[in-house]
């Protein structure tokens, strides 16, 4: 039996979450159980459901995406949070990892590649939990 991956994605773009949520939820293994359109509201649905995953945006409106990432990774350690972001200098990724982020990815990553981060978080959280 296939487990389910619990995803959220976060990001101020309705077009962007509504494709991404269109290619993940292909893959019968992803459930995206919700998305957010600012940083205060990701830390709210991380809060009520729960997901192993959340994809991040980084420039988001009311709380941006660093600090939601950081918020999420210490209140909540069962939840991975990857980054997409169109901004790929090295400053921004280090930024991002040292708020907690498990992975940094640009927005022009294939879905393939997104997908296989989400896995490989879920497996880090599953290694971490036994």
């Amino acid at each position: 039996m296939l487990t389910t991956i619990r995803i959220a994605i976060v990001d101020d773009h309705a077009d962007f979450r509504k494709a991404l949520r269109s290619q993940l939820e292909r893959d019968k293994t992803l459930d995206v159980i919700g998305e957010a359109d600012n940083g205060l509201d990701a830390i709210t649905l991380v809060k009520d459901f729960r997901p192993e995953v959340v994809l991040m945006d980084l420039n988001l409106p009311v709380a941006d995406g660093f600090d939601a990432t950081s918020v999420i990774t210490e209140e909540y350690p069962a939840t991975k949070v990857i980054v997409l972001s169109m901004h790929t200098l090295d400053d921004v990724r280090e930024r991002a990892l040292e708020a907690g982020a498990s992975n940094f990815l640009s927005k022009d990553c294939s879905p393939k590649g997104i997908v296989t981060a989400i896995r490989n978080c879920s497996q880090l959280l599953r290694a971490q939990s036994v």
